[in-house]
């Protein structure tokens, strides 16, 4: 439970970097 609420909060952070970049 713990992991996937990291792993969202991650992939959450990766997709606003990308977005940033772009």
């Amino acid at each position: 439970m713990r992991k996937n609420y990291i792993l969202l909060r991650t992939q959450k952070s990766c997709t606003r970097f990308i977005r940033s970049i772009t």
